[in-house]
């Protein structure tokens, strides 16, 4: 019985997904092609074993039937060559895009208002007692926040809404009725109305029509009150905060000082800039940029981003840090004790204290700095590391 050919299904069916990314990235604008690559790896592999395991069952139905012994099976070389190509290709592309999208989001923001045809729509203060109060949640899709927490029982909200003659043909009348503020239960909300969320959405779903308009709220809340923000295409900025903080974070400059508590931060196409940062912190970094110092352990996953961070104090909790194209750089105490575990892939490691000089490794390696200490899991692919004790 002739040997069995494995691999022309697989790839029949790795250009089947591989087509319906591309068509869902065409007629989806918020679906990320790029992003969705990582997939393609597994897809193929399981496309392979599939295949193997038909044509394997096939083989051996018919080698019984027929009383004859089992084909052998052998790769297609034509299809597996082509499969690796496609792959490598695509690498490459995920890396180039990559670098493109971190530089374009620089062009964005420096471009992103024309403050001379942005015209004052409507401009308002709103107030109210927040003794019963725990959270501040708010959604800001195109514009600024500002929110500082000080000695006060009350919450001050001033608002404003600019935008071009463009947009207000799309949007119609602006007035108070366009925003939202409201408490329920022990959270109060601001943002926008339904009806002007969807305007502004159906009219910045692409990053030029963003550019037209520029909502912005100053915020004064009590410093123990929890926020919970999303916000895009602006500057956010929050000083003396002593709660829970979470932030929803893309193209925008992000300005943290003076906080407690604990921070959670997931940002695209953002610089995150950090002073005084007393709270543990969880941050997800995807085409961003993290500045700044930290006392206080934190848990930090990106991808096509960089972080330069200095910790300011000893830590006596855990540090966790995964990162994939891009470069960290952590500057520690030089008190500071634990156990490091490295994991590098086309990574160069830079430590003074330990030896290494920009020695490129992939492997994992384990250092202890003292007695004792927290553990420090550190996994670096395609990027530089920096560890210094000082």
């Amino acid at each position: 019985m002739k040997p069995k050919k494995l691999g022309a299904i697989t790839l029949a069916v790795s250009l089947i997904a591989l087509g319906v990314l591309v068509l869902v990235s065409n007629l989806v604008p918020s679906f990320r092609f790029t992003e969705s690559l990582k997939y393609f790896i597994p897809i193929v592999l399981i496309a392979l074993g599939s295949e193997f395991f038909i044509v394997s069952a096939a083989g051996r139905r018919r080698a019984k039937a027929e009383g004859c012994e089992e084909p052998t099976i052998q790769f297609d070389g034509k299809s597996i060559a082509l499969l690796f190509v496609i792959i490598v290709c695509l690498s490459v592309y995920s890396l180039i895009m990559g670098v493109v999208g971190h530089t374009s989001r620089y062009l964005e923001l420096d471009s992103h208002y024309t403050d001379d045809d942005l015209e004052l729509l409507y401009s308002g203060t709103h107030g109210m007692a927040a003794q019963n109060l725990s959270m501040l949640k708010g959604v800001n899709p195109c514009g600024d926040i500002q929110i500082v927490g000080a000695d006060t029982n009350d919450i001050t909200i001033e608002y404003s809404f600019q935008a071009t003659p463009s947009f207000q043909e799309h949007a119609g009348t602006i007035d108070d009725s366009v925003f939202r503020f409201e408490a329920d239960g022990d959270t109060f909300f601001f943002g926008l109305s339904p009806s002007m969320a969807q305007a502004v959405s159906s009219y910045s779903s692409g990053s030029s029509g963003a550019r037209d308009i520029l909502i912005s709220y100053v915020i004064t809340v009590p410093s123990n009150l929890a926020l919970d923000l999303a916000q895009s295409f602006g500057t956010m900025e929050i000083t003396g905060c002593l709660n829970t903080i979470s932030l929803d974070t893309s193209y925008s400059d992000v300005y943290l000082s003076d906080i407690e508590g604990e921070l959670n931060l997931d940002a695209s196409f953002t610089d995150i800039y950090l002073d005084t940062i007393h709270a543990s912190s969880q941050w997800v970094l995807e085409y961003s940029s993290l500045n700044g110092s930290t006392s206080a352990p934190f848990s930090l996953t990106s991808s096509f981003s960089d972080a330069d961070l200095t910790v300011t104090e000893v830590l006596e909790g855990n540090v966790n840090v995964d990162s994939e194209y891009g470069d960290i750089a952590l500057q520690l105490s030089s008190e500071q004790n634990g156990h490091f575990a490295v994991t590098s892939s086309f990574a160069s490691l830079y430590c003074p204290l330990w030896g290494l000089d920009g020695d490129s490794l992939d492997s994992e390696i384990q250092r202890s700095v003292g007695e004792g200490g927290p553990e420090f899991t550190l996994v670096q692919s395609f990027g530089d590391m920096t560890i210094e004790f000082e």
